[in-house]
């Protein structure tokens, strides 16, 4: 069991998915609104992975199934 495992059966639902990656996107918007660069380029960072690996690679085939 890894401690981030983007294979679980959580993020099946796509509408999941890109809430999550909206969510980080939206909250990078509000470190660069509060003034701060630093932790929005990481938040950004993190959006982008998000995107990456929940909805660009997303492959239906190698998620988990619960048991």
């Amino acid at each position: 069991m890894n401690y981030l495992d983007l294979r679980h059966p959580f993020f099946l639902p796509l509408w999941r998915r890109v809430f999550i990656t909206g969510g980080l996107l939206c909250w990078a918007g509000v470190e660069f609104f509060a003034g701060s660069p630093f932790f929005g380029v990481i938040v950004l960072a993190l959006s982008g992975y998000g995107f990456y690996k929940l909805i660009w690679r997303f492959d239906p085939a190698a998620f988990e199934r619960p048991r």
